[in-house]
């Protein structure tokens, strides 16, 4: 592999996961509410680029940034609250995370297998539609985890009026297309 291909390898993955670690500042209490739709829109722009193997990698590297960054309170609640040695509560939190990033990973992967469809449909429909999809799925599967939705970032924002109508995962499709249509 040439030393162009590796770098072009390595910094799409530092973009991914750099990305994916400010995605959480468009969260209260930091509430930075663009952030978190550029975030996802800066995911989607690297996959459009990428087989969806590779799309697949830069998924986890997005999913270990955004919840390695987003749920630290984990270890808090694991250690302070909880009394479990450093050593194990950091084992179990990065556990955790590692499971939490295979959500955006199959995101990643599965929007490879739209590669032959119009850019601009890939980006303003299948992503969105498909990063909503597995966030659904996170909430339900294996008891749920429904922290960090998308559509939970757009609280103070014209989305925001979509929810008591359509509900928190339109807000995110919203949230979804606005980021990836910039």
């Amino acid at each position: 592999m040439s030393r162009v291909l590796l770098l072009q390898r390595i910094s799409r993955g530092v973009i991914a996961t750099t990305a994916g670690a400010l995605f959480p500042f468009g969260f209260a209490p930091f509430g930075y509410v663009a952030v978190a739709p550029l975030a996802v829109g800066t995911l989607f722009v690297l996959w459009v680029s990428v087989n969806a193997r590779q799309g697949m990698l830069l998924g986890f590297y997005f999913g270990l940034g955004s919840f390695g960054v987003g749920v630290s309170w984990v270890f808090v609640s694991l250690h302070n609250y909880g009394d479990m040695p450093v050593f194990l509560a950091i084992l179990v939190v990065a556990v955790f995370v590692c499971i939490m990033a295979l959500y955006p990973a199959i995101c990643g992967l599965v929007q490879g297998g739209f590669c032959n469809l119009p850019l601009t449909v890939r980006l303003l429909v299948v992503m969105p539609a498909l990063w909503v999809v597995l966030e659904w799925l996170r909430g339900q599967w294996l008891g749920g985890f429904p922290w960090l939705y998308l559509g939970y970032a757009q609280v103070d924002t014209p989305f925001s009026s979509v929810a008591p109508v359509a509900g928190v995962f339109a807000v995110s499709m919203l949230a979804a297309i606005a980021g990836s249509g910039v």
